[in-house]
């Protein structure tokens, strides 16, 4: 995001900022925004075996493992988001999709991030690696679910106190809708 004169940096760290951005009327608006990105890839990756990757890592703002979809980081300049998301995709989990289109846009979390999401549908994915070869701080373990109990699978993982990004439940539904056109 580009600076303005009506935000601030309040605090600058390695990988994130707090800012302060003036809405008005003397009052101003907090949040953080990450530093030197264009967005972040998320991928709703289905297998020829229509079983969607899901990844659990260790996220230190929760202190917690929790279920999510393989994600990225957008900030190699130059590089589309396509070709972003395959990257990611290949590192996070060792899988490479033979499609990836875009399902969704939108804010991590409107009140807090200006952190933009750019969510793909990646079909025909499969395996390219043995393991994963992550940046990660923290091992990632992958698992490969039945797409049509997905939900299903998360529920009890949630029931049983494990953490879940709920934002795969609104992939899975947008990918339901893609896929069903589809004849799948």
């Amino acid at each position: 995001m580009a600076a303005d004169k009506h935000t601030t940096v309040l605090c600058r760290g390695q990988y994130l900022e707090l800012v302060r951005r003036d809405i008005g009327r003397g009052r101003g608006w907090e949040f953080v925004r990450r530093r030197n990105i264009s967005g972040v890839v998320v991928m709703l990756a289905v297998t020829p075996q229509d079983e969607v990757l899901l990844v659990r890592q260790f996220r230190p703002p929760v202190d917690a493992p929790v279920w999510e979809l393989p994600a990225g980081l957008a900030d190699r300049p130059g590089e589309d988001l396509v070709r972003c998301a395959q990257r990611e995709l290949v590192e996070e989990t060792g899988f490479r999709a033979q499609t990836m289109e875009l399902l969704a846009v939108g804010p991590a979390a409107a009140a807090s991030s200006s952190t933009i999401l750019h969510v793909f549908l990646a079909t025909g994915a499969q395996p390219v690696a043995e393991h994963p070869t992550g940046d990660e701080l923290f091992p990632i373990e992958v698992r490969r679910v039945p797409r049509r109990t997905a939900a299903d699978w998360l529920e009890q993982r949630m029931s049983q106190g494990e953490m879940v990004d709920p934002r795969i439940f609104g992939a899975l539904l947008l990918a339901e809708r893609r896929l069903a056109g589809r004849g799948r």
